[in-house]
């Protein structure tokens, strides 16, 4: 959904719907730069995504299954998260609207949604909802994922956290250039 006032903000001669064609450093900082402008509403599901790396080296006694000896590990915003962390590295203005679980993971998500300076106005907080995390472990050997642990709740949010949710998507849509 884009809105003129986008498309204005983003017009410039480097910006073309023709033939592709090189771009100078330049024209390239002018669109950028331009990304501090705009006012983007990020809808969607907000997860964590953390990858967990390591050696295997030995099979397991009691399964065989292969031992992965955690070396690093981090955890990102997934799904929706992912798209606001990319617009706000952009400096694009992010506002967020999605339900959230009211427990750790759901807390997470919230705290790096500050630290990353988005508008959490609309982001619903649902007892009964679990925020998914999506867990990777991956072999350093072969730099290739081994097993994928997903912990969320298939249960959806109730009907008053959509309709709040819905209903701040409604009242705020007019006052952003672009929604996703």
């Amino acid at each position: 959904h884009l809105q003129t006032s986008m498309k204005n903000k983003l017009s410039h001669p480097a910006v073309s719907t023709s033939e592709p064609r090189s771009m100078d450093a330049h024209s390239a900082e002018t669109i950028l730069s331009s990304f501090d402008d705009l006012d983007v509403l990020v809808v969607g599901d907000l997860m964590i995504d953390e990858h967990l790396w390591g050696e295997v080296e030995r099979i397991s006694p009691e399964a065989p299954v292969q031992i992965v000896d955690v070396d690093d590990e981090e955890q990102t915003l997934g799904g929706a998260g992912n798209v606001v962390k990319n617009l706000t590295d952009l400096g694009v203005n992010v506002s967020v609207a999605s339900i959230l679980g009211e427990a750790s993971t759901g807390e997470e998500i919230h705290a790096e949604l500050g630290r990353l300076d988005v508008d959490r106005i609309g982001v619903v907080r649902d007892a009964r909802k679990v925020s998914s995390r999506k867990t990777r472990v991956m072999s350093n050997q072969a730099n290739q994922q081994m097993l994928r642990i997903d912990r969320e709740t298939t249960c959806p949010a109730t009907e008053e956290s959509e309709e709040t949710l819905r209903r701040h998507v409604d009242e705020t849509v007019g006052q952003f250039d672009a929604v996703i």
